[in-house]
C-alpha cells in the first residue's frame, strides 16, 4: 500500500502542476501526507486471523485506500490554494441511492469553509466530489478526470432524464440548483 500511495501521489502531484501551468496559477503542487494509520489498520487485522477470513481485505479496502489518497492531494492543494488568495470550490454530489451520512455532505463548499469529511468515502460510496479552481474546468477528485463545466453540467441534465417527477418540479431543479440560466432546449 505503500507502494500504491507513493505512485498515486507522484501522478497526483504531476496532474496538479500541469494543471496550475494550464490555469496560469504559479503554485507548486503539493504531496499530501500518507495515512499510515490506515495502512496499519489493514495490516493489523490481515495478520490478527486466519487469511481465508480476511483476504476480502485486499480487495474493496486497499482499493478505498488507494482512493483516498486522491482525495488527500486535492484536499491538500485546495487548503494551500485557499490560504493563497484563490477561491478553490468543491461539489459533493450524491450517486445512486445514498445513506445518511453521504446526504449530510452533498453539496457546494468555497474555502475555507469545506467539512473535513467532504472528501471522505465509506466502502462502496460512489458519491462524486469535484474540484472548482475557477478556471472553467472542474476536476473529479477520485477519478481525477477534468471536464468543462459545461460538460458537467450537460451531464447533470441527462441524468434526471426519466426521473418520476413532475416536469415542473425537474425543470425547476435544473434552473435553479444545476445551472442556472440554462436552456433546456439547447442541451
Amino acid at each position: 500500500m505503500s507502494n500504491n500511495y507513493n505512485l498515486i501521489a507522484d501522478i497526483s502531484m504531476q496532474v496538479q502542476k500541469s494543471l496550475n501551468e494550464t490555469a496560469g496559477i504559479g503554485i507548486k503542487a503539493i504531496r499530501p501526507e500518507l495515512n499510515s494509520d490506515r495502512i496499519d489498520g489493514i495490516v493489523n487485522r490481515i495478520s490478527s486471523e486466519a487469511f481465508e477470513n480476511v483476504k476480502w481485505l485486499l480487495n474493496e479496502p486497499v482499493k478505498n485506500f488507494s482512493q483516498s489518497v486522491i482525495d488527500d492531494s486535492i484536499k491538500a492543494n485546495s487548503e494551500f490554494q485557499g490560504k493563497a488568495g484563490l477561491t478553490p470550490r468543491i461539489v459533493r454530489k450524491l450517486s445512486g441511492e445514498c445513506c445518511e451520512w453521504c446526504a449530510r455532505l452533498a453539496g457546494k463548499y468555497t474555502y475555507p469553509d469545506v467539512p473535513p469529511d467532504v472528501y471522505r468515502r465509506h466502502q462502496r460510496c460512489r458519491c462524486t466530489v469535484d474540484y472548482d479552481p475557477g478556471s472553467g474546468k472542474v476536476q473529479n477528485v477520485h477519478s481525477k478526470q477534468w471536464k468543462t463545466k459545461d460538460e458537467s453540467d450537460k451531464i447533470e441534465v441527462r441524468k434526471l432524464i426519466g426521473l418520476n417527477a413532475s416536469d415542473i418540479e425537474v425543470q425547476r431543479h435544473i434552473r435553479e440548483d444545476i445551472i442556472p440560466n440554462c436552456n433546456i432546449d439547447s442541451i
